[in-house]
C-alpha cells in the first residue's frame, strides 16, 4: 500500500472475521437500478458537489489478508419533505479537546443532551431535543466562547422559534456575529467557525458556517451533513469573486482560509452589507431513522488528517467494543495527533440509540466484486465510442482513491460534452481534453494525500494532456496539507522534464503556506534554497509570504529574516513588506518598534500607505493611548474611513463625546461616512447624556450623505427618546423607520413597551403589544417579561394575569422563566396583598421548586429571627444564578435592621431596586428606624427624601422615627420643623411622635422661658383643631 493512504487501523468485526465495509460502485444493471431507486427514496436532493451518489472503490479481499484499506464512499442525505420515520433517539454524547501543537487553544463546544431540562422548562417544541455545537476560534478564544456561550440563547429566543426553526437558526448566527461587532470586550480581529446540530423529536438539524464538518454514521458508512466553507470550493469561489473578494493561494484576501465564519469584523464591511466572508449558515435537515447511528462533529484539525469514513470506522468500532461516546472522542483525537495534525481538535460524539451499533452482514457477492474492473471496462468502452482511442485505452488504470465515480462521470461526461455537475465548468466539446482547471478542481476534491497523488498520476496517462503550473500547484496544495513535504520536492525535481519549465512562484508560495501551517518555521526560510536550487532569484512577492508566515510565529525571528535574507540579498522591500512587518509588532504591542519602523520607511524615501498607518492607530487606541493616535492621523496625507472608524470608535470606548464629534464633523468634512458600528456608538453616548435632538441630527446627516442605517441604530435612537420619557417621540420614529425599509424587529416593540410601561402609559404599552401580532412579529420572553412587570408594577394586576396566562399557553420564548413570576408577586406585594403573593409563590413550586424551597426557607428564617441562617441561604441562591423575589428581599431587609445590620440592609434595598422592585412605605420605615436606633439621623432623613424620589409618600411610621430621634438628641427645633412638615402634608402624628414632641420640649428652658412658648402653643392648638 503506498504510504500516507488515509487508513484506519480498526476494522469491522463480521462474524469473527474482519472485513471491509464498502458498496460497490457499479453494480451489474439490475442492481444498479435497484440502487437508484433506493437512493431516490431516501435522498431528496444529491450530495454535496455531486449530481449523483457517491460510491466507494475496493480491491477483492483476498482469503487470510491481514491488511484493510476501507474506502468507504460518502453518501449525501436529505430526508423528503414532510417525511417521518417515527423513530425518536435516545441522545448520549461525548466530547474531547486538546491543544495539539498549537502554543495556545482556541476551539469551544458545547454538548446539550436534554434540551428541556437545560432550558429549565416545558418548552413546546417536540421530544426529545439536544442541541451540539462545535466552535473553532481564530485570533484569540475571544469569538468562540461568546458564541459558545450565546448561540442557544439566540436561537430560543428568537421570534420564529420553534415554529420556523430553520429561520431561527440563520438569524441566531447573524446575530452572534454582529453582537460580536458590538461586544466591547472582545478583540474585533477574533473569529470563529460554527457547527451546530439542533434535534428536536426525530429531526436533525445542521447548520455550518466554516470549516468544521458533520459526519453520520449509517450502518457503517460515512454521511457527510456538512460543507467545507474553503475559498477554493467553487461555490464559495464564486460568491466571493463575486462580492470583490479575491482568493489567493486558498485564502480569503490572503488572510483567512475559510470562506465564511462569525465575527473577524476587521475583514467585513458594515452590518447588514454583504461581503466576501459571510456569516450565514448552511443547512441540512435529516428525519433520523433506526440506521442512523451516531454523529461525528469535529474541527478541521480532524479533518485535515482524517477522511469522514476513516472517522466513521474508528467510532463504530469503539462502540461495538465500549459503547462508549466519551471514548469515541478520545479515540478519533488520540488517531489525528497520531497523523501530525497541525491544529487543536476539538470532537462531539453523538450517540442516538443506547445501545451498541450492531454487527452488518455483507453478501459475499457484494464483497467480492471488483469495481477497479468494473470502472476500467466502462472507461474503455465510452473511449471506444467516442474519442476514437482504442489503441491507447488499455494503457489506463483507474487511480486508487476514495471517489473513483467521480472520476468515471469525468471523462463519461467529457466524451459526451456533458456538463461536469461538481466543477461547475462549461460544457467540453466531444473532442477535446479535460483542461487543467477541472484536473486541478478533481485534485483539490481528494480526501487524502495518497488520493491526490493517485488522482494527478492517473491524469498524466491521459492522451493529448500534459500537465502545467495549475495541476502542480494543486497536488503540492493538497500534499502540504498532509505534511508529505519529501513527496513535494520529487513533484518539483520531475517539473521541469515534464512541463519544460521549472515552478513559478506561486507554486513556492503555497509551499510556504504549507510549512508555516505545519509550523516548520526553519523548513520555510530554506524554501529561498529551493528557488536557488532552479536557477531563479526569489521574487519580491516570495519574500513577503514567508515574512508573512514568520510575524505569526514570532515577530523577532521575522525580523531577523527581514535584516539579513531580504536586505541581505538586496531587496529592500515595498509597502507589503512592511505592513506585515507592523502587523506583527502591532499584534504583540511593541508600538514603540512600530514607531521605530514608520520612521525607517520616512528615512528610505518610502512614503508610508493608509494600512500601515491604521495598523499603528488601531494598535495605540486599543491600548488607550487615543490622543498619540490622533497625532498620528494628523500625519497621514490621506486618512480613509477606517482611520476614522478606528478613532471615533475608540473616543466612544473612552465616553470622550467632544472628541468624537469633533472626528465625526471632520470625517464628513472629508467626505467619508462613518460605518454604522461607529454611528451607531455615537448615538448611544449621546443618548446616553440625554442629547437625543443632536443624535437624530447626526443620523439625518449620514443618511443624507448615502450611508445607510441599520435596525440596530435605530433602536439605540428610539430607546434614547424613551430614556428622556419621551416614547411617543420614538414611535413616530419607529414609523419613519419603516417609511425608510428599514423594519422593527421584536427588539424594537420591547424597546417601546419597556419605554410605555416606565412612563405609566400602560395602554399604549398594551397596544404594542397587539400591533406586533399584527405586523407579524412573534412576542418573546422580553416581550412578556417586560409588559407584565410594568402592568404588575403600575398596579394593574388583573392585565397582569392574562399576560402571564398568554405566556403560558404559548409557551412564550424558550420556556418557563421565573422573572414574570417574580414581577406578579411584586406586584401584589405593592399592593399590600401579601396573602396572596405567599399564596402564588407556593403555587410556583411546580415550576420552580428549588427557587421556591430555598425562598420559602428564607422566609422562615427571617420570622425566626434567624437572620444568619437566612442570610446564608440566600447567597447560596444567589451564587448559583437564581433570582430573589420581592418577599425575599422585604423580609431579610426587615430581619437585618431588627438585628442592627443597618449596611446590611441597605445594600439588600439598594440590590432590590436594580431589579427593578422599587420598596413599599412599610420597607423604607423599617429601614429608617434602624437608621435612627443607630443614631445616624442624617442618613434616615437623606432615605426618606429617596423615598420621596421613587414616587413613593411617606406616613406617620415614616416620620415618627426621624422625630424621637430629634428629640432623643435634645434638637427641638428640628424635631418640631419635621412635624410641622409632616402635619402639613395630611400625615397625623400618632401618640409616640406627640409624646417625644412633649417630652423633648418640657426639658427646653429657652422654649419654655421665651414668648416663644406662646407661639408654640398656638401651632399646637391650631394642630389639634385641625
Amino acid at each position: 500500500m503506498a504510504p500516507g493512504t488515509d487508513v484506519s487501523p480498526h476494522c469491522t468485526v463480521l462474524d469473527g472475521e474482519c472485513c471491509k465495509e464498502s458498496v460497490s460502485a457499479m453494480e451489474d444493471e439490475d442492481h444498479h437500478e435497484k440502487s437508484d431507486c433506493s437512493s431516490q427514496a431516501t435522498a431528496a436532493k444529491p450530495p454535496r458537489n455531486l449530481s449523483v451518489m457517491r460510491h466507494c472503490i475496493s480491491h477483492a479481499m483476498l482469503a487470510g489478508a491481514t491488511e484493510l484499506e476501507l474506502t468507504t464512499g460518502i453518501i449525501g442525505l436529505k430526508s423528503p419533505s414532510g417525511e417521518t420515520s417515527g423513530f425518536l433517539p435516545v441522545f448520549r454524547s461525548g466530547s474531547c479537546s486538546e491543544m495539539g501543537p498549537k502554543p495556545y487553544m482556541e476551539d469551544e463546544y458545547i454538548c446539550v443532551d436534554n434540551l428541556r431540562e437545560h432550558l429549565g422548562a416545558a418548552p413546546d417544541f417536540p421530544s426529545p431535543g439536544a442541541f451540539y455545537g462545535v466552535f473553532d476560534g481564530h485570533g484569540g478564544i475571544d469569538a468562540a466562547s461568546f458564541t459558545r456561550k450565546n448561540i442557544l440563547k439566540f436561537i430560543v429566543e428568537d421570534s420564529h422559534f420553534p415554529a420556523g426553526v430553520k429561520r431561527a437558526i440563520r438569524n441566531a448566527f447573524v446575530k452572534a456575529d454582529h453582537a460580536l461587532a458590538d461586544a466591547k470586550s472582545l478583540d474585533s480581529t477574533s473569529g470563529t467557525t460554527a457547527l451546530t446540530a439542533l434535534i428536536l423529536g426525530g429531526t436533525m438539524l445542521i447548520a455550518n458556517a466554516g470549516d468544521s464538518r458533520a459526519v453520520m454514521g449509517k450502518r457503517g458508512r460515512a454521511i457527510e451533513l456538512s460543507k467545507d466553507h474553503k475559498p477554493n470550493c467553487t461555490s464559495e469561489r464564486l460568491r466571493i469573486e463575486k462580492l470583490g473578494g479575491v482568493i489567493y493561494d486558498g485564502y480569503l484576501n490572503g488572510q483567512l482560509s475559510v470562506a465564511r465564519a462569525l465575527g473577524d469584523w476587521h475583514m467585513k464591511g458594515p452590518k447588514g452589507s454583504a461581503c466576501p466572508l459571510s456569516s450565514e449558515p448552511e443547512l441540512e435537515e435529516i428525519v433520523l431513522t433506526e440506521e442512523d447511528e451516531f454523529l461525528i462533529m469535529g474541527c478541521d484539525g480532524l479533518w485535515d488528517v482524517m477522511s469522514s469514513q476513516c472517522a466513521v470506522t474508528i467510532v463504530r468500532k469503539e462502540l461495538m467494543l465500549h459503547n462508549d461516546p466519551e471514548r469515541c472522542s478520545r479515540e478519533l483525537v488520540r488517531e489525528a495527533l497520531k497523523r501530525n495534525t497541525c491544529d487543536n481538535l476539538t470532537v462531539v460524539v453523538v450517540c442516538f440509540s443506547p445501545e451498541p451499533p450492531p454487527r452488518i452482514e455483507i453478501p459475499r457477492s457484494q464483497r467480492r466484486r471488483s469495481i477497479s474492473a468494473e470502472g476500467l471496462d466502462l472507461l474503455k468502452g465510452v473511449l471506444n465510442k467516442t474519442l476514437n482511442f482504442q489503441n491507447q485505452a488499455s494503457n489506463f488504470s483507474m487511480p486508487n482513491i476514495s471517489n473513483p465515480s467521480k472520476l468515471t462521470i469525468f471523462i463519461s461526461r467529457t466524451a459526451y460534452g456533458r456538463l461536469i455537475p461538481n466543477l461547475q465548468s462549461k460544457p467540453i466539446s466531444t473532442t477535446s481534453v479535460p483542461t487543467h482547471q477541472h484536473i486541478a478542481h478533481l485534485i483539490f476534491d481528494q480526501k487524502s494525500a495518497n488520493q491526490a497523488l493517485q488522482t494527478f498520476r492517473w491524469a498524466s496517462k491521459l492522451p493529448n494532456f500534459t500537465h502545467s503550473q495549475s495541476t502542480y500547484r494543486a497536488v503540492i496544495h493538497k500534499l502540504c496539507t498532509f505534511r508529505r513535504f519529501d513527496t513535494v520536492k520529487a513533484l518539483l525535481d520531475e517539473m521541469p522534464g515534464s512541463i519544460g519549465s521549472p515552478p513559478d512562484e506561486d507554486i513556492f508560495i503555497t509551499i510556504v503556506r504549507g510549512l508555516g501551517r505545519a509550523r516548520m518555521i526553519r523548513e520555510v526560510i530554506k524554501v529561498l534554497d529551493l528557488v536557488s536550487k532552479f536557477e531563479n532569484n526569489p521574487s519580491l512577492k516570495l519574500f513577503n509570504s514567508i515574512l508573512d508566515v514568520l510575524v505569526k510565529e514570532d515577530i523577532d525571528i521575522a525580523r531577523e529574516f527581514y535584516r539579513k535574507k531580504m536586505m541581505g540579498c538586496g531587496v529592500q522591500g515595498d509597502d507589503y513588506t512592511f505592513g506585515i512587518l507592523m502587523k506583527g509588532l502591532c499584534l504583540t504591542n511593541r508600538i514603540g518598534d512600530g514607531f521605530k519602523l514608520l520612521q525607517v520607511m520616512k528615512t528610505r524615501g518610502l512614503k508610508p500607505n493608509t494600512v500601515i498607518y491604521n495598523t499603528l492607530i488601531h494598535a495605540l487606541s486599543k491600548n488607550g493611548k487615543v490622543g498619540r493616535a490622533r497625532s498620528l492621523m494628523n500625519e497621514m496625507v490621506e486618512p480613509n474611513d477606517v482611520t476614522f472608524n478606528i478613532l471615533i470608535s475608540a473616543y466612544c470606548q473612552e465616553e470622550n463625546l467632544v472628541q468624537a464629534l469633533v472626528l465625526l464633523e471632520k470625517c464628513f468634512n472629508f467626505g467619508f461616512v462613518p460605518d454604522v458600528v461607529t454611528v451607531t456608538k455615537v448615538v448611544e453616548i449621546l443618548c446616553n447624556e440625554d442629547r437625543a435632538a443632536e443624535a437624530v441630527e447626526i443620523l439625518e446627516r449620514v443618511e443624507s450623505k448615502g450611508g445607510k442605517l441599520d435596525v440596530l441604530a435605530c433602536n439605540t435612537m428610539i430607546k434614547g427618546f424613551c430614556r428622556l420619557g419621551k416614547v411617543k417621540v420614538g414611535h413616530r420614529f419607529l414609523k419613519q423607520m419603516e417609511n425608510k425599509g428599514c423594519l422593527p424587529t421584536v427588539d424594537t416593540y420591547n424597546i417601546l413597551i419597556s419605554g410605555f410601561c416606565k412612563s405609566g402609559m400602560l395602554d399604549s404599552a398594551l397596544d404594542m403589544f397587539r400591533e406586533m401580532k399584527v405586523v407579524g412579529i412573534n412576542w418573546n420572553f422580553v416581550t412578556y417579561d417586560t409588559l407584565i412587570h410594568g402592568l404588575c408594577s403600575g398596579g394593574r394586576m388583573e392585565n397582569g394575569f392574562k399576560i402571564l396566562e398568554l405566556m403560558e399557553e404559548t409557551k412564550g420564548g424558550s420556556g418557563v422563566r421565573i422573572s414574570p413570576y417574580n414581577s406578579v408577586i411584586y406586584g401584589l406585594y405593592k399592593e399590600s396583598r401579601l396573602d396572596e403573593a405567599l399564596e402564588f409563590l407556593g403555587k410556583m413550586g411546580k415550576l420552580f421548586p428549588r427557587a421556591v424551597d430555598r425562598s420559602f426557607r428564607i422566609l422562615g428564617f427571617c420570622e425566626e429571627g434567624s437572620i444568619g441562617d437566612a442570610k446564608r441561604v440566600y447567597d447560596q441562591m444567589t451564587g448559583e444564578g437564581g433570582i430573589p423575589n420581592a418577599l425575599v428581599y422585604v423580609s431579610l431587609i426587615h430581619g437585618f435592621c431588627q438585628e442592627g445590620c443597618a449596611r446590611e440592609a441597605f445594600e439588600l434595598m439598594n440590590e432590590m431596586v436594580g431589579r427593578g422592585y422599587f420598596p413599599v412605605a412599610s420597607t423604607f420605615n423599617a429601614l429608617i428606624s434602624g437608621l435612627c436606633r443607630l443614631g445616624k439621623v442624617g442618613s434616615a432623613s437623606k432615605l426618606m427624601e429617596d423615598m420621596v424620589g421613587t414616587g413613593c409618600l411617606p406616613n406617620t411610621g415614616s416620620y415618627s422615627p426621624l422625630v424621637d430621634a430629634f428629640c432623643r438628641g435634645g434638637d427641638f427645633q428640628k424635631a418640631l420643623v419635621l412635624f410641622l412638615r409632616m402635619v402639613e402634608t395630611g400625615i397625623l402624628p400618632d401618640y409616640s411622635t406627640w409624646n417625644s414632641l412633649v417630652l423633648c420640649l418640657s426639658q427646653e428652658k429657652v422654649w419654655l422661658e421665651g414668648e416663644t412658648m406662646f407661639r408654640v402653643n398656638d401651632i399646637l392648638q391650631q394642630i389639634l383643631e385641625n
